[in-house]
């Protein structure tokens, strides 16, 4: 089917038509040399689940403000245990998603952006990045970061790069009032290495209500930002719109000085 990202979004092509220059895929596809661990086999034993169910709301369409109190101090990503019956369904949330009406459309001044025509509870579960799965350690950056994420986990850093396969969350912009927020979650079985799951990489609404009509964004955060870059957010409180307007007044500055 033309256009087709995925059931719950469509394309805007209004104002100009969308190309596909990259392979849409549902799930992340590991592309490193050194061989991940073999799929944990599930202990037939059913054992006492000692995860916290009050780190998701209570229809699993999302996380609380408890794990997000708790996610700073932890090192460990949002992850079930092998119990069937854990209290974290996080298969449930991430069908629930499906329910969110999303649509890609082209921005005035950023390529193509991710918009919801749903209203997205705070701390909601809308997606999940999705691209080539590499080891930090084996990854050649060839396009100086434009469409990866990096997750690090257990002192090992891995990277998600949608430039050549991924799905509609690579059209995700950066805004410094982000409106959502990534957290690691650790949603399939069958990527382990050196005996723990690998975390991918799920966006979330932030602390507020998203109405229809509005631009899902995140924060790239300030690695993301250099020389090479321009942050094109234009929020009111673009951290570096204020600091162009610093350079430029210290160049100003410089310019007008008295030389000898």
């Amino acid at each position: 089917m033309k256009n087709y990202l995925a059931p719950n979004v469509t394309v805007n092509v209004s104002t100009e038509q969308f190309t596909f220059n990259f392979l849409n895929i549902e799930k992340s596809v590991y592309k490193g040399k050194e061989k991940l661990d073999k799929k944990i086999k599930k202990d037939r034993i059913l054992k006492k689940c000692s995860c916290h169910r009050d780190y998701m709301n209570g229809d699993y369409s999302g996380v609380t403000k408890t794990f997000c109190a708790n996610y700073g101090l932890l090192y460990e990503s949002l992850e079930s245990c092998d119990n069937p019956y854990c209290v974290l369904r996080l298969d449930e949330m991430k069908k629930k998603s499906l329910q969110l009406q999303l649509e890609v459309f082209r921005t005035n001044n950023r390529g193509w952006g991710l918009k919801t025509r749903s209203r997205i509870m705070p701390l909601q579960y809308i997606c999940e990045y999705v691209g080539e799965l590499w080891l930090k350690d084996e990854y050649i950056n060839e396009t100086e970061g434009w469409y990866c994420y990096e997750v690090e986990y257990n002192d090992i850093t891995y990277v998600y790069d949608s430039e050549k396969e991924g799905n509609f969350a690579r059209m995700i912009n950066h805004s410094c009032e982000n409106n959502c927020v990534a957290i690691s979650c650790c949603f399939r079985d069958d990527l382990i290495y050196k005996g723990n799951k690998i975390p991918q990489v799920g966006i979330f609404a932030a602390d507020k209500v998203i109405e229809p009509g509005e631009e899902i964004c995140i924060n790239y955060n300030k690695t993301y930002f250099t020389d090479n870059f321009v942050c094109l957010c234009e929020a009111d409180t673009c951290i570096y719109k204020k600091k162009r307007r610093q350079n430029t007044f210290f160049k100003v500055k410089n310019h007008n000085k008295k030389t000898k």
